[in-house]
């Protein structure tokens, strides 16, 4: 007899006696509840939220109206995988992060290659992050702040071609989703020049719109913009006005298998 078979037999038994039949559901809670709790540990424990990244980097395919897109994800492994890097020195005066970015010159190689121009130059260092979307974004790299306001920074690059989906580059497959950081531009495909946006939110309608090129594999990082994303007073134009939040520095550097 299987399994099933003598539950449900010992079940009809029991109906004639309803303390043990209470005590039996009892324990058959716990142990569904027991369950769950280690199916979640598992599932977890494989998104790595305990640790840092895969060899791989790659978690599943976020599938979207758009496309399949890639999620990246923190593994446990205890080492950064080989590749190139950034730190993001973000400060509002009384508060400092040293937000660790991964680059992805694999989905994004002009976008990553023009990140690390202006960050070698010292471009970034000084400037501010000038608008947040809420549940979704901030964004910075192109302008500072003085007495009269936000100022735009200028003396830019040429632009760079728009690595993403609807301008006819298929390879990105960088998902927005919280933690990854991608070009900002005007309506003009090709316009992304030193400005950039952290998403703490998911949105799906950015995927394959924008030149998404890379991410912050640590959840305090991410947890860190958040905060600033979710605690800002905004003007009309999404504008930060209670707080100013500097780019206090951009460094770039890189990990090998040595």
């Amino acid at each position: 007899m299987s399994e099933k078979r003598k539950q449900k037999g010992i079940a009809v038994v029991e109906e004639r006696q309803p303390g043990k039949k209470q005590k039996n559901k009892k324990i058959a809670w716990i142990v569904t509840a027991v369950a769950v709790v280690l199916c979640v540990a598992i599932v977890l424990l494989s998104l790595g939220l305990t640790g840092r990244l895969s060899p791989t980097m790659t978690l599943c395919r976020k599938n979207y109206a758009g496309g399949a897109y890639y999620r990246f994800y923190l593994d446990g492994k205890g080492k950064l995988p080989s590749g190139r890097y950034a730190t993001i020195r973000l400060s509002d005066g009384t508060v400092s992060k040293d937000l660790t970015l991964m680059l992805l010159p694999e989905y994004a190689p002009e976008t990553v290659e023009n990140f690390i121009a202006y960050a070698s130059e010292g471009y970034y260092d000084g400037t501010v992050i000038h608008r947040i979307v809420p549940n979704g974004c901030i964004q910075g790299g192109g302008m500072t702040y003085t007495e009269s306001g936000y100022v735009d920074k200028g003396n830019t690059k040429s632009p760079v071609y728009g690595e993403f989906k609807s301008n006819g580059f298929a390879q990105n497959k960088i998902a927005h989703l919280p933690g990854v950081i991608s070009a900002a531009r005007t309506v003009v495909n090709d316009s992304a020049t030193s400005q950039f946006f952290l998403c703490f939110g998911e949105y799906a309608s950015w995927n394959g719109e924008y030149a998404a090129f890379g991410f912050l594999p640590y959840q305090e990082d991410i947890d860190f913009i958040t905060e600033i994303g979710n605690t800002t007073a905004l003007d009309g134009n999404y504008a930060p006005v209670d707080r100013v939040i500097t780019i206090e520095k951009v460094t770039v550097w890189e990990v090998t298998d040595d």
